[in-house]
């Protein structure tokens, strides 16, 4: 079994598969109550989806990182934007610098959690938030592909931090305040021979994790199953949490 995805080699894949939530966007735009003059930093920003999407709702001081140099690359052209290259263990900007900081979808790929929120404490300015949307193992045991490809949710399992776990470590490091909230969980959504070339094209990191002869096996049981016409499934969700970070003036 492969124990990592090669970053550089899938950011072109990511960037002809993979978009940016708009419904998500909104959400996180009213849940931090963000304005277009704050400092606001993409964390794993990949090819730029989501900068790309709040430049154009008039966001105008927004920044990127992502672990792949190329990925980076990418999203600096797409955006027009700042876009550094790093990881967890060394957020390369002054301490107090970001108003908000959004994390979607990457923080399974963050490995040392208390490194992270403490560099994340150092970058985030007093009553600054930070915005995660990750899964819940009760949301990853329902994803449609489980059926096809049942390793997947115990190498995710192992990958995704428990909500619990992320709340009590971000306490340890100031942020006190924190909401957590269900999103589009349990929602229909339409499997069909689209959903089925992202799954051939591996458009997802999970599908390079897994062993080749499993999702063999997995996307001809998912071909079978398409044979009779598209068909309805329900989107586990994400599970969003909001940290705030504490504000010294208090």
């Amino acid at each position: 079994m492969a124990e990592t995805v090669n970053f550089n080699e899938y950011a072109n894949k990511f960037d002809n598969y993979r978009s940016a939530d708009h419904s998500l966007i909104d959400t996180l735009i009213n849940m931090m109550g963000l304005s277009q003059d704050m400092h606001i930093l993409d964390y794993g920003c990949g090819t730029g989806n989501y900068l790309a999407q709040l430049k154009a709702k008039g966001f105008t001081h927004l920044y990127g990182l992502d672990k792949s140099e190329e990925m980076c690359k990418i999203s600096a052209e797409k955006t027009g934007l700042i876009v550094k290259c790093g990881d967890e263990l060394h957020l390369p900007y002054e301490n107090n610098f970001f108003d908000a900081v959004i994390i979607i979808d990457v923080l399974h790929f963050v490995k040392n959690l208390d490194v992270f929120l403490a560099q994340l404490n150092s970058i985030v300015k007093p009553g600054g938030e930070v915005f995660i949307a990750t899964q819940s193992r009760e949301q990853l045991k329902t994803r449609v592909y489980a059926k096809y490809f049942p390793s997947a949710y115990e190498i995710d399992k192992d990958r995704h931090h428990q909500i619990n776990k992320i709340i009590s470590l971000a306490t340890t490091h100031e942020f006190s305040h924190y909401t957590v909230s269900g999103y589009k969980e349990k929602t229909d959504y339409i499997v069909d021979n689209n959903y089925l070339q992202l799954v051939r094209n591996k458009a997802f990191y999970i599908f390079g994790l897994i062993p080749e002869d499993e999702f063999e096996k997995g996307v001809a049981m998912l071909e079978q199953d398409l044979l009779g016409g598209p068909f309805v499934a329900k989107f586990p969700g994400r599970t969003l949490v909001l940290l705030k970070k504490d504000d010294e003036r208090h």
